[in-house]
């Protein structure tokens, strides 16, 4: 390097702003480096600090990498270092890389503090030149240029294009493989490997490209992994999933399936099937549920039996049958509407048809129904003129007190749920004797007329309870001596 005094630097600006003149205008875009190149040319270093007569500096770099060389990696990791030395202070040093084509590889200059590498994305080979610039605060600078080549190497491509497995279902207890690559790469070595399905080892590794596994367990799956890489790394892998199985001709057959498709009204409903197969291990599954999906009790596991306690509604059957090849499932849907007879009657009524000698007249009577919500009425009239004594009763038993000699009408009537009811009526005589056993005859005639009107009342009501029945009959009525008090033909 050349140190120039500082009285030489009105020549130095000179030739510099000359060549501005001329090559300032050139080219697009190069970078700085073209004109710091240009003026080394002219000198090879500038001292422009020294302020008193005397005074220099010095700066020199020296590029370690890259080096004037071809660089066989296909341009990737190209090294940079580059050290400096020389009496200045806060030396700043950039670069860039230019190549043979004229363009720069960065935009702008790059800052150099350490020592990095540089990938270039070329894939042909190329010539670059290495450029470096170190100013310091003295404005003495450097300069330095080193020029390499980059080979741009083949990728290489290694491919499995087959492998003789397919990923289906064998029926034979051995499978043939034969692996086949293509690709630019040299010396394929193969790693071919048996796997069960959950990865274990079945086969250990074979570096042949072809082979048999035998011996293979029926109704397993396995996994074939076929690797292969060559002298370049380029690589490549596959798998391919097989299942061996045996497979024999099973049938399981559900049929006259109970009970039918239809309504049942009853709560007790018989099921059943046939079943037909020729598996093994047979496991039979009968379940009952809701339209609704709840199922009614649990599984059942014969081929018959009865479902009970069912109420109104849709059910669904459904029967399942596993064995150890085969299975089968049938359903049924069927419905429970039963339907009920209700019944209400009136039984054991007293007092009976007949004359009470007191005043005080027991009643009640029996009812048997298979509805709800039972209500009840008695009502007792005195024949004469109809007129109700005392008011309804709504108990089933009880006893009138206080009559008096005549005629009583007892009518009983009990509704229900479900529209059902039933009604009766009594006709009875209180006759209470003296103490001296006569009878008044008066009251006889009372009591005659007012049996006649209560059988005709009653007459009348069963007309109307059963307007489709029509009665007749003779109604004699005597006195206590045997003469006819009334005599008469009665038809309703």
């Amino acid at each position: 390097m050349i140190v120039m005094k500082h009285v030489k630097l009105s020549i130095f600006l000179s030739f510099l702003c000359l060549g501005f003149l001329i090559f300032g205008s050139y080219a697009v875009y190069t970078s700085p480096f073209q004109q710091i190149s240009d003026a080394f040319q002219i000198a090879d270093s500038v001292n422009y600090g020294a302020e008193e007569e005397g005074d220099s500096y010095m700066l020199s770099l020296s590029v370690t990498n890259p080096t004037a060389t071809t660089y066989p990696d296909g341009a990737d990791n190209i090294p940079v270092e580059v050290e400096d030395t020389g009496n200045g202070t806060n030396t700043v040093i950039t670069y860039n890389f230019q190549h043979s084509n004229g363009t720069w590889l960065f935009g702008s200059n790059q800052t150099y503090t350490v020592p990095i590498d540089v990938t270039i994305q070329e894939y042909r080979n190329s010539t670059w030149t290495f450029s470096v610039h170190g100013i310091n605060d003295e404005l003495v600078e450097d300069y330095e240029e080193v020029e390499f080549n980059v080979q741009y190497l083949t990728a290489y491509t290694l491919s499995i294009t087959g492998t003789g497995v397919s990923n289906t279902t064998i029926t034979i207890d051995s499978q043939a493989w034969s692996a086949t690559s293509s690709g630019n790469e040299t010396n394929p070595a193969w790693q071919i490997e048996l796997l069960y399905a959950n990865r274990s080892v079945a086969v250990a590794n074979s570096s042949s490209a072809s082979g048999t596994w035998s011996s293979l367990v029926n109704g397993t799956s396995y996994i074939a992994c076929f690797s292969v890489i060559g002298d370049n790394e380029a690589s490549d892998y596959e798998e391919v999933m097989f299942t061996y199985e045996v497979i024999d001709t099973y049938t399981n057959a559900i049929s006259e399936v109970t009970p039918l498709a239809q309504q049942y009204n009853v709560s007790s409903v018989s099921w059943g099937f046939t079943l037909t197969s020729n598996d093994t291990g047979l496991i039979n599954q009968t379940a009952l549920y809701w339209i609704n999906g709840t199922q009614i009790g649990v599984n059942q596991t014969g081929v018959s039996g009865t479902w009970t306690s069912l109420g109104n509604g849709t059910y669904i059957q459904g029967i399942s049958v596993t064995g150890e090849h085969s299975s089968s499932y049938e359903t049924v849907e069927f419905t429970v509407e039963i339907i009920i007879a209700y019944s209400l009657s009136l039984s054991d009524i007293t007092p009976a048809n007949t004359t009470s000698t007191s005043g005080t007249v027991s009643w009640g009577f029996t009812l048997t129904t298979n509805t709800t919500n039972l209500v009840n009425q008695t009502a007792l009239y005195h024949s004469g003129n109809m007129t109700q004594i005392g008011s309804n009763s709504t108990l089933t038993s009880g006893t009138y007190t206080g009559l008096l000699n005549g005629t009583y009408l007892q009518y009983i009537t009990v509704t229900g749920d479900n529209d059902v009811s039933d009604r009766d009526q009594v006709i009875f005589t209180v006759e209470i004797i003296t103490a001296d056993g006569v009878v008044d005859y008066a009251a006889v005639a009372v009591v005659a007329f007012a049996v006649v009107a209560a059988a005709t009342i009653a007459f009348a009501w069963r007309r109307i309870r059963r307007p489709t029945v029509r009665t007749s009959g003779i109604l004699r009525m005597y006195d206590p001596y045997g003469h006819i008090l009334l005599f008469g033909v009665t038809r309703l």
